[in-house]
């Protein structure tokens, strides 16, 4: 077995008594691999919670036995490091070995340390650097009657994630980590990752692809749970459609759904993500002009363009059938092409450390 790199900076620690109950102490997992994980970083929580215990985590087989350590001597609250990927990785980790020794899950937070951060976006950390996990940092360590919001997930072929889609999204996706793989050894590497490198592959790779191939794939997508309504600009919710309802059939350029309002860097592709406690955003968008795509970003960034051709649901449970297969994301991982995809509400919600001061946020 790999040998787990652990940064402690507590003394170690003496076994309670009955008349001593145990002060949990916090625990920090940190991804190694994030680009935001960085020997300033390590000092910066070192600093902050001394008391901490912090590891590193390289892959999510370290991961997991990790996960176990930290169960086993029942740290709280877990700080993860990293972006939407590692929060994840390192849940499911904890879902496992919770499981396995019958543990309840400890109070969970997420450190804006990724690329992406559409969850530590959604979980109040709007900015990131030094002076962000500084204060995130003291929010911990103050000790204070902290705030929680309720993280929904998507599932998806077993695999959990606050959105996931096909076509538009998916394609763009799997063109950019092609290019950053093709890149890696390149002298422009340093521009192949994050928002760079997306607009730069989405420039070079994915806008040629469609000024010569159509956008359209012709999408049946069927209702089946409990919950669907068909959702106006306004917000406002349409009668509740039956389970076994056709919620759309036609030419589509991107289904998906969200659990939360954003995609990686702010953007707000789910504006009715949290409209119902227990939803889903589906957004599906039939465009066939990538110009006025391109010319509205902005606002579709911002979660303000409505154009004909966009139709939003709020579902717990869809079936989503494809013509020919599209390009998928789960997570905004790349996963191949599909022509069948159920996108289901998760069973498991997870109350995640709230650290702004948003009225949807609850105390605990």
């Amino acid at each position: 077995m790999a040998k787990i790199p652990t940064l402690s900076c507590a003394p170690p620690r003496t076994p309670p008594t009955a008349l001593s109950p145990a002060v949990l102490s916090p625990a920090v997992l940190l991804n190694g691999n994030a680009r935001g994980v960085t020997p300033s970083t390590l000092k910066c929580i070192a600093q902050a919670l001394p008391e901490a215990h912090v590891s590193l985590s390289h892959n999510f087989s370290e991961a997991h036995e990790i996960a176990r350590k930290i169960l086993t001597h029942s740290h709280a609250p877990v700080l993860f490091g990293g972006g939407d990927g590692t929060f994840m990785g390192f849940l499911e980790a904890f879902l496992k070995a919770s499981k396995q020794l019958g543990k309840p899950l400890p109070e969970l937070g997420l450190l804006r340390l990724g690329t992406g951060n559409a969850i530590a976006r959604w979980a109040g950390q709007t900015r990131g650097g030094k002076h962000a996990l500084l204060q995130a940092l003291a929010h911990i360590s103050a000790k204070n009657k902290r705030s929680y919001k309720n993280l929904n997930l998507v599932e998806v072929e077993g695999r959990m994630a606050p959105f996931a889609g096909a076509g538009l999204d998916g394609k763009l996706l799997g063109d950019y980590v092609r290019f950053k793989e093709r890149s890696s050894q390149k002298p422009w590497k340093r521009v192949a990752s994050g928002m760079k490198g997306y607009l730069t592959s989405a420039t070079f790779q994915t806008i040629p692809y469609y000024l010569k191939h159509s956008t359209q794939t012709h999408c049946q997508i069927q209702n089946l749970g409990e919950t669907a309504h068909r959702v106006h600009p306004d917000g406002s919710l349409g009668p509740r459609l039956p389970k076994g309802a056709l919620l759309y059939e036609g030419m589509a350029s991107m289904v998906a759904v969200g659990t939360i309002p954003f995609y990686g860097y702010g953007i707000r592709m789910f504006p009715f993500a949290e409209l119902l406690p227990r939803g889903m955003h589906l957004r599906i968008l039939h465009l066939s002009s990538i110009p006025r795509l391109l010319l509205n970003l902005y606002p579709l960034w911002k979660g303000r363009w409505f154009p004909q051709g966009m139709y939003d649901f709020v579902v717990d449970n869809v079936m989503l059938s494809c013509a020919k297969p599209m390009a998928c994301q789960v997570g905004g991982d790349a996963v191949g092409e599909r022509t069948r995809m159920q996108l289901k509400l998760s069973e498991i919600s997870i109350p995640l450390i709230h650290f702004g001061n948003k009225a949807a946020a609850s105390t605990l």
